[in-house]
């Protein structure tokens, strides 16, 4: 890692809190809050629209692919079965206009920046944490990198709308699509019997909330102990992924990521009750939006646990992830004292920030290859 690289890293950090204390996003926004995030979404934007080829570990991959399909028929693609066919009829449909391959980049990265805008001004009151976050975290560096994944999570928050809303019908069809650009999405319909039991059965036991916790982590130890066997009948349905088994993502050095990612969405989901426990727990039983975020994070740790084991899980855990590090942010921005708000999020800034830190100067370009950052124009 190159002084550039880490200068780019803390310059973005500093860009969004700039522009967070500016706009005062760190508080409930009721005006102003589309205009602030048109600002602090736009550098993330260009950055998955505008990147290199070379930035992002399976960037170029995706580049070669554009290559390949914009030049074949659409029988030809249909008879592939490496890649999901949603994803290679985009990039064919895209080939029929032109064949700079750049703009698959930019297709992908302007879908995902509308559909994030959009979910965070309808369902996050104080984005402001979020934003940095975002960049902190290298959720941004995942998604430049994981092209396919990257159009099924911008699909996923469009679908969250019918999830809380319990409109089944066009929640299928969504998630459905989403699994036409990557198969990770089909851990999404458990979303739905899920959130949605746990509502009627909070009604039904007069607010005392089910063992939710219990079941997740029970599936997960069981899930983690029969992991073979369990693997083995998922790539007997998935067999694209059949080279996950003995690859790179079963190796020493990718377990380390998901330990870390684990350990992070422990603290994630668990500091806010530490912090205001009496506040979150009532906050969860009459607010649907923390509710619905908290079970879809406590999913998502459940698979982080098992990826620990089979790294292949952490593709189903990053489907979660956004609406994990969400519900951090909103029960944050929820708290009733003022003084417990501006500590977490300072904390959260400076703890955030040096892991992120850390991981960009000490794992690139193991785990990711987005600083020093280049621009497409710098391909040659």
């Amino acid at each position: 890692m190159t002084v550039e690289g880490i200068l780019q890293f803390l310059g973005l950090v500093a860009f969004e809190i700039v522009v967070a204390i500016l706009f005062n996003a760190f508080s409930t926004m009721k005006k102003r809050k589309l205009p602030y995030l048109i600002c602090a979404i736009s550098p993330l934007a260009a950055m998955m629209m505008f990147h290199s080829r070379y930035i992002g570990n399976d960037s170029l991959n995706y580049y070669n692919l554009f290559l390949q399909t914009s030049r074949a028929t659409v029988q030809d693609l249909l008879t592939n079965t490496r890649f999901e066919h949603g994803y290679l009829l985009l990039n064919w449909l895209i080939g029929r206009f032109t064949a700079n391959p750049q703009w698959l980049y930019i297709c992908i990265g302007t879908f995902m920046s509308i559909a994030l805008i959009w979910w965070v001004y309808k369902y996050i009151p104080a984005p402001g944490l979020l934003c940095i976050l975002l960049v902190e975290m290298l959720m941004v560096d995942g998604w430049i990198s994981i092209a396919r994944q990257t159009i099924a999570v911008g699909i996923l928050l469009i679908a969250y709308k019918f999830l809380i809303q319990k409109k089944l019908i066009k929640f299928l069809i969504l998630v459905l699509i989403a699994t036409r650009f990557h198969n990770a999405a089909w851990i999404f319909l458990l979303a739905y019997p899920i959130v949605n039991w746990h509502q009627e059965s909070l009604l039904k036991s007069k607010g005392n909330l089910p063992s939710f916790e219990l079941i997740v982590s029970a599936v997960a130890i069981v899930s983690y102990v029969s992991l073979s066997s369990i693997l083995s009948s998922i790539l007997d349905i998935f067999t694209v992924y059949s080279y996950y088994q003995n690859g790179e993502m079963m190796a020493g050095d990718a377990r380390l990521a998901s330990i870390l990612q684990f350990l992070v969405g422990m603290l994630m989901m668990f500091v806010p009750q530490f912090v205001e426990k009496d506040n979150v727990k009532e906050l969860k039983k009459n607010d649907i939006i923390a509710r619905s975020l908290y079970m879809l994070g406590v999913i998502s740790l459940g698979i982080m646990f098992i990826a620990i084991k089979a790294t292949v899980f952490t593709r189903l855990a990053g489907i979660f992830t956004i609406f994990r590090v969400s519900y951090y942010v909103y029960t944050t921005s929820k708290f009733k004292f003022n003084q417990n708000k501006l500590i977490m999020i300072v904390v959260s800034i400076l703890v955030f920030g040096i892991y992120g830190l850390v991981i960009t100067i000490m794992k690139t370009p193991d785990w990711q290859t987005t600083y020093p950052f280049l621009w497409f124009w710098s391909n040659n």
